[in-house]
């Protein structure tokens, strides 16, 4: 009789897991949670939003995108430039897919063998940083209060795709001049292909 209690336990503590396992699921691909139970998962577990070929987009780094979004609708830069955004599934939407294109962007630049050294990111970043002097007398505290970034986040976010987008238009433009479409056309047949999953949903 003992046995039978703790197989009876043992098989009701797995549908509970399972249970836990399926909402949670549900939660995060077709809710689009960001509650504590998620956060809680996603610190331990790393759960896929998307997949392009090799390159994984994990929940958290949606998670991350819409933190940095909220950050700057609401922070001095966007009062000043007069930016009112609802954030809404929209605009949920749209961060999603800007994580997917830049997924797709690494698998062209990695087709293509083209990559951004270190050297090459700090030397945009100097360039960058040098432009903004003129606003901007600390770029380290505007991006945070701006973005939430620290120097590397935003090398990695906005410095990195932008030298990876140029270095692989410029490859197009050699082989095929007349075609300035060339990459936004390869970016989306490459996004069209059965190895691209999309697992959130809107």
């Amino acid at each position: 009789m003992k046995k039978i209690y703790l197989l009876l336990s043992a098989a009701l503590l797995v549908i509970v897991l399972v249970g836990g396992v399926v909402a949670a699921g549900a939660a995060m691909y077709v809710g689009r949670s960001d509650g504590p139970i998620v956060h809680a998962i996603i610190r331990t577990v790393p759960v896929p939003a998307a997949r392009v070929g090799e390159h994984t987009i994990l929940y958290s780094e949606y998670l991350e995108e819409l933190d940095t979004m909220r950050t700057f609708l609401a922070s001095e830069a966007a009062k000043e430039q007069g930016i009112e955004i609802s954030f809404d599934a929209t605009l949920e939407e749209n961060i999603y897919e800007k994580l997917v294109n830049a997924a797709a962007l690494e698998d062209v630049a990695q087709r293509y063998e083209i990559s951004v050294t270190d050297v090459e990111l700090l030397g945009f970043f100097d360039e960058v940083a040098q432009a903004a002097s003129s606003t901007q007398t600390d770029i380290g505290t505007y991006l945070l209060e701006t973005y939430g970034w620290n120097e590397e986040e935003f090398r990695q976010n906005v410095l990195r795709p932008a030298l990876l987008e140029q270095k692989i238009s410029a490859q197009l433009a050699a082989t095929d001049p007349n075609n300035p479409d060339a990459l936004a056309l390869l970016i989306s047949q490459r996004l069209s292909e059965d190895d691209v999953k999309r697992y959130v949903r809107f």
